[in-house]
């Protein structure tokens, strides 16, 4: 009740969600939409249906979007990773929490509260609050480090190279504590910390992490290549469209 009394208020404010959100009109809250919204919980926790999603497309016919945008072996950073992991329930923290909350004017604070939630919602475990307050932690030096990059404006060859090689060392150092996080609190939790970095300093485990990291390099280099090969295609593209239109014209 909570989530269609926001969505409909905010479909009358003409609010500030992605322009695919703004398209939503306040005619398509009716009393079908209603209902979906009322049932889905209690249909959820007995099984028949995974997700809102699904169930408002049976029951309305609206075409849900894609949950999982873009591959996850291909996000390099932890705000890209969680936003195309569960895209959808994303969207939901968004709405319903981190923009109340004040939104990236308060960002250091907010992805706190956030994924405090994100971890209460999986389960009320230590192990799923270490995850969180991890990652929380990990999300702090990217934060200041693309505000840096961002701020720092590469005019040479050689300032755009350093950045880039800076970049991808982040990006491995971001995916090996993605995987820590993630272990912690879905594996080993809390008390098993002091034992993983343990193992990951000792002689046997030296050569191990020198080696993920470097894999983790290479592999955030290689998304570099992706990224920039699809933006060369969608600059192709659109130069191509707009060659055609007026001569389509004439």
């Amino acid at each position: 009740m909570v989530s269609f009394g926001y969505d409909y208020h905010w479909a009358l404010q003409d609010s500030r969600f992605d322009h695919e959100e703004r398209g939503v009109q306040s005619d398509k809250f009716a009393f079908v939409t209603y209902l979906s919204y009322l049932a889905y919980a209690p249909l959820y926790l007995a099984g028949p249906i995974l997700s809102f999603n699904a169930f408002a497309s049976q029951i309305c016919g609206i075409e849900v979007p894609e949950n999982m945008p873009k591959c996850v072996n291909n996000c390099y950073n932890l705000e890209s990773f969680w936003k195309n992991w569960h895209a959808s329930y994303n969207k939901w923290l968004v709405r319903y929490l981190y923009i109340p909350l004040g939104g990236s004017q308060r960002k250091l604070l907010n992805v706190w509260v956030v994924f405090t939630f994100v971890a209460i919602w999986h389960d009320l475990e230590w192990k799923l609050l270490s995850w969180a307050w991890l990652t929380c932690l990990f999300f702090i030096p990217e934060i200041i480090f693309k505000s840096a990059a961002n701020a720092f404006q590469a005019k040479t060859a050689l300032g755009e190279f350093i950045v880039r090689e800076f970049s991808a060392a982040a990006g491995a150092i971001t995916i090996t504590c993605l995987m820590v996080a993630n272990l912690v609190g879905f594996v080993i939790g809390p008390s098993g910390i002091s034992w993983l970095v343990s193992q990951f300093l000792s002689r046997k485990g030296l050569p191990v992490l020198a080696g993920m990291l470097l894999t983790f390099y290479v592999g955030t280099k290689l998304m570099f290549h992706i990224r920039d090969a699809k933006q060369s295609t969608t600059k192709l593209a659109s130069h191509m469209a707009l060659a055609v239109g007026p001569s389509a014209k004439v």
